[in-house]
C-alpha cells in the first residue's frame, strides 16, 4: 500500500501511536492491599514510616501531610516513558485508637509497580520499633 499525501502519512502514524498507548492501559498489576497494624501512637508510626521510605533507593518522598496521615512518594528510576506517571504511591497512616495505628497504600496506589517492596520496607522498619 502506497500512501500518497503527507497528511495521510501523518494521520496513519497518529493512529498507530494511539492504538499502541491504549494497549498499555489495560495492564493490571498485582494488588498490594496489605494493612499493617501496630500498637504504636500515630506520631511515632508516621515518623518511622517516613524514615523507612527515605531509605528506599528508587523512591523519593514527594510531599507529606502529617495531619491527614499522607505520604506521597515517587519512583525516580522507572524503566519506560509510558509508565512514568504511574510510579507514584500514596501511603496512608491512620489512627485506629490512641495506641493503635495502621499503615496501608491508598486505593489508587494498590496496583503500582513496587508497592509490595515499599510495604515490606515499612513493615521491617516498624517491626523493629515494636520489638
Amino acid at each position: 500500500m502506497k500512501i500518497q499525501s503527507p497528511l495521510a502519512a501523518t494521520l496513519a502514524i497518529c493512529v498507530l501511536f494511539a492504538l499502541s498507548s491504549c494497549a498499555a492501559k489495560d495492564i493490571v498489576y498485582p494488588t498490594n492491599d496489605e494493612v499493617l497494624t501496630y500498637q504504636l501512637p500515630f506520631d511515632l508510626t508516621f515518623l518511622r514510616t517516613f524514615e523507612a521510605v527515605e531509605q528506599l533507593n528508587d523512591w523519593m518522598p514527594e510531599d507529606t501531610e502529617k495531619e491527614k496521615g499522607l505520604l506521597n512518594i515517587r519512583n525516580v528510576n522507572y524503566s519506560r516513558f509510558a509508565d512514568s506517571d504511574k510510579r507514584q504511591i500514596t501511603i496512608l497512616v491512620e489512627r485506629v485508637d490512641r495506641a493503635t495505628t495502621v499503615v496501608r497504600l491508598a486505593p489508587e496506589s494498590i496496583h503500582v509497580i513496587g508497592g509490595e517492596q515499599v510495604l515490606e520496607i515499612i513493615k521491617k522498619h516498624l517491626d523493629h520499633e515494636v520489638s
